[in-house]
């Protein structure tokens, strides 16, 4: 019998580089395609294979000193794809040189493949340009790493949709902006210099606004990173979202952006700065550590959605804490701050939509005025730490006497709505209850069914309108002052 024996021998070949030289001066204009030869450094035009890597302009590279558009245009590859490794954009701006210019790529769908694939930007000076890729990205069976390595704001936006099973990952101080229809699965890993962040913008969606996948937005050895949403498309998040202590993990400065996975490792911040971040599951906003805060922007809404949450800070800045869905009281047992003039909201503002928020803590020190908004009730245990409390809809309820407002604080009942809501303030348990004055435009006081006795120190009532206080049968107010009584009742 003769065995013959075949030994097979697999060489890797070593990555190359090709370096994109074309660099129209004094300013960037036309569209060069990539199969032309005279685009690239020794005319070689690029490979579309694994380990391709691309290179535009070299670190010396100067930018061109007036406004304009270079167009890249990918016309290799098969299959309308154009397979590489890694896509390096560099090169050197001095004073304004640059400013207001942009590096446009367009064309085939780029391929990311091959042992750790990257899109970076690695360019110097000041004034740099806008790289913007426009083509689709493919990525599949690994991360690709979008890398924009300056830390003061260059334009690093990919236009085109991410597609794939692969995931991507940041880890450098710039902003990386992603623009498309994304619908890739593989998960997402936010890691590496503070202050830098991965945004969705414009319109653009993760997972064709569903995104799934693990978000991973975990301080690294020299900071965090944040997922910015600035995108004017609704976004459902329904996968793990992960954020360490300290760090700020979610912000949303346009758009709502739903949380209805799971948050149990989210010990970081977030904040809703002029768009809206909704609760959409019980346990949405992670563990008792970190502030959920609500930007100055009064478009800004942190939307319990009938749900609770336990222990967590919320600082009020100026936006709106709301309860919208219909029929519902949302618990948020942990401190609320109001540092500045901020709303909250329980229902809408017609009939049969009202809803709920109790505040078991109290509303907690500060120095913004808040007002309360929307046909349901806020029901809040303990004092308001607020120096104006305005009730434009719907009830404010206090369960427990007490110094509800410091010296010179003041209640407000003004409804904005008056023809189908009446403004109250609302009292669940006998004592006394000790606030500075309460004016009043329109509105009524009144104490729960059965007994309780409400007393009311030190409550000078203002305004133009009747003072009329209305209680139910076997209840009792004591009023310091003059006032216009309803039901059994004494004055002094």
């Amino acid at each position: 019998m003769l065995i013959a024996t075949a030994s097979l021998m697999a060489s890797t070949a070593s990555a190359v580089t090709y370096t994109w030289t074309q660099n129209p001066s004094p300013t960037w204009s036309g569209t060069y395609a990539w199969s032309t030869g005279t685009n690239w450094a020794g005319s070689t035009v690029p490979t579309s294979v694994n380990d391709t890597r691309i290179e535009i302009f070299t670190a010396g590279t100067l930018f061109p000193s007036t406004s304009g558009t270079l167009t890249s245009n990918v016309d290799l590859g098969t299959s309308g794809a154009f397979t590489l490794n890694r896509l390096l954009w560099t090169g050197t701006a001095t004073g304004a040189t640059g400013t207001g210019s942009t590096f446009l790529l367009t064309g085939a769908t780029l391929n990311l493949a091959g042992s750790a694939p990257r899109i970076e930007t690695s360019t110097s000076g000041t004034g740099r340009p806008a790289f913007i890729i426009s083509n689709n990205i493919v990525i599949n069976g690994t991360t690709l790493l979008l890398r924009n390595s300056t830390t003061n704001r260059q334009v690093f936006q990919i236009n085109g949709a991410i597609s794939g099973n692969g995931g991507v990952s940041t880890n450098q101080g710039g902003y990386v902006d992603l623009a498309g229809a994304n619908t890739f699965t593989g998960d997402i890993l936010l890691q590496g210099t503070s202050g830098g962040a991965l945004r969705i913008v414009g319109n653009g969606v993760l997972g064709s606004g569903t995104y799934a996948g693990t978000i991973n937005a975990n301080a690294g050895a020299t900071g965090g990173q944040t997922l910015i949403y600035n995108s004017s498309a609704f976004q459902s998040l329904t996968g793990t979202f992960t954020s360490t202590a300290g760090n700020e993990g979610l912000l949303v400065n346009a758009g709502t952006v739903s949380l209805n996975g799971t948050m149990s490792a989210y010990n970081g911040n977030m904040r809703a700065n002029g768009g809206t971040i909704r609760l959409g599951s019980a346990g949405a906003l992670g563990t008792t550590t970190g502030t959920v805060t609500i930007g100055t922007n009064t478009s800004s809404v942190v939307d319990l959605n009938g749900y609770s949450v336990v222990g967590k800070t919320v600082s009020l800045t100026g936006g709106s804490l709301s309860n919208l869905a219909i029929g519902t009281t949302s618990t948020w047992t942990g401190s609320v701050f109001s540092t500045a003039a901020s709303t909250i909201t329980t229902g809408g503002t017609v009939a049969n939509s009202a809803a709920s928020i109790a505040l078991p803590n109290a509303l907690q020190g500060g120095v913004g005025n808040v007002t309360k908004e929307g046909s349901g009730s806020l029901i809040v245990t303990g004092s308001l730490g607020t120096p104006q409390m305005r009730i434009n809809l719907g009830t404010l309820r206090l369960t427990a006497p007490g110094t509800i407002m410091a010296s010179s604080g003041t209640f407000t009942t003004n409804s904005s709505n008056q023809a189908n809501f009446t403004p109250t303030l609302a009292f669940g348990q006998s004592g006394t209850y000790s606030f500075d004055a309460w004016l009043i435009s329109n509105g009524n006081f009144t104490t729960d069914s059965g007994t309780a006795v409400a007393t009311f120190a030190s409550a000078g009532l203002g305004g133009n309108a009747n003072k009329t206080v209305q209680v139910d049968v076997n209840t009792s107010v004591t009023v310091s002052g003059s006032a216009d009584l309803l039901g059994s009742s004494t004055s002094s």
